[in-house]
């Protein structure tokens, strides 16, 4: 399960459609910053664990249940100075979550579009 689909359509209840296209979209443009900032090993660890704390909570917030546990082990992993082995196989991990999470939400968009 990619999407919670009962904390989605739940959010989108309170938020109303409008809005919650725009979350979308919001999302779709920002998590790519986010994870550039998360993978960029030049970037100190707390900027590093604060990006995938960003995106963790953005995750949350839209039902993206993959994506926010794996933004949350990698955020720790860094907190923890874990091997970079290790770091760059959870991000690897977040990338392709994050890939998934964005499909998925073009696809209840386009559900949202059509109501």
């Amino acid at each position: 399960m990619i999407i919670d689909l009962d904390l989605f359509n739940e959010v989108v209840g309170a938020i109303g459609i409008d809005t919650a296209m725009t979350v979308i979209t919001m999302f779709r443009e920002q998590t790519p910053i986010l994870l550039a900032g998360a993978i960029d090993d030049d970037n100190d660890v707390a900027i590093r664990a604060q990006s995938l704390h960003a995106l963790k909570g953005m995750a949350q917030q839209l039902g993206l249940v993959p994506l926010r546990q794996i933004c949350q082990s990698t955020e720790q992993a860094l907190i923890d100075q874990a091997a970079d082995e290790s770091v760059r196989a959870l991000l690897t991990d977040v990338r392709y979550a994050l890939e998934q999470a964005q499909q998925a939400l073009i696809v209840e968009a386009n559900r949202l579009q059509q109501n």
